[in-house]
């Protein structure tokens, strides 16, 4: 069975801030769409290698499990340098926040 077919059970989709922005306007028509997913069973992901397209960008990419709060620290002191997965993260990190807040 594919890694995508081995998790997708444990994925409930859709949720999260999602939207969509450019990567570079004015540059490239590169749009970017945002989702989330609560995966149920956490303790798998670290043995799920996902499945790309193949191209080589993806050639050396790793599946990394972080919590939300060193997620966004790496990418604020630089361990990840991705301006795409700061801005992802801290949608998410506003979407659970106004979750919080709605329960409370």
């Amino acid at each position: 069975a594919s890694s995508r077919a081995s998790i997708a059970p444990r994925l409930r989709m859709p949720s999260g801030p999602g939207g969509e922005t450019f990567a570079s306007p004015g540059t490239t028509d590169e749009k970017i769409y945002f989702c989330a997913a609560r995966v149920d069973d956490l303790d798998a992901l670290p043995h799920v290698t996902p499945e790309g397209d193949g191209s080589v960008m993806e050639e050396w990419a790793r599946l990394h499990v972080l919590g939300l709060d060193d997620a966004l620290a790496r990418c604020r002191d630089g361990r990840i340098p991705d301006m795409k997965t700061e801005v992802a993260l801290g949608r998410l990190a506003a979407h659970l926040a106004r979750g919080q807040e709605g329960a409370a």
